[in-house]
């Protein structure tokens, strides 16, 4: 599938995708302010949000791969996000998993591999 075909609701997930990883990385980062406990609690929230940031990519050309890992992630994302007490990421990670859920959009994603 083209950019130019890009259904407009994958592109707004996408770029949810991209505020979710990104929310996760800014969650993380005043754990490194701890010596050495808080960078290993800080390493599984950089894991996460890079690797959301690969999700968004595959989300935005619609790869086969990205549904299923962006609703791994997500799932993950929310415990992080909650853990942290990040509400955004919460309410994010859950409209990300309730939209690639509908029967549409998991049908798009099939075909597009």
């Amino acid at each position: 599938m083209t950019q130019k075909n890009l259904p407009i609701g994958v592109l707004i997930l996408a770029v949810l995708q991209t505020l979710q990883a990104l929310g996760v990385l800014l969650t993380g980062a005043p754990f490194l302010l701890i010596p050495i406990l808080g960078l290993l609690i800080a390493i599984p929230f950089a894991i996460a949000g890079l690797f959301g940031f690969f999700i968004a990519y595959g989300l935005f050309t619609m790869q086969g791969y990205a549904w299923t890992w962006a609703v791994i992630l997500n799932m993950i994302g929310f415990a992080l996000f909650l853990f942290g007490g990040n509400w955004i990421g919460v309410i994010l990670s859950a409209i990300i998993v309730v939209y690639l859920n509908l029967p549409d959009i998991k049908e798009r994603f099939r075909s597009a591999t």
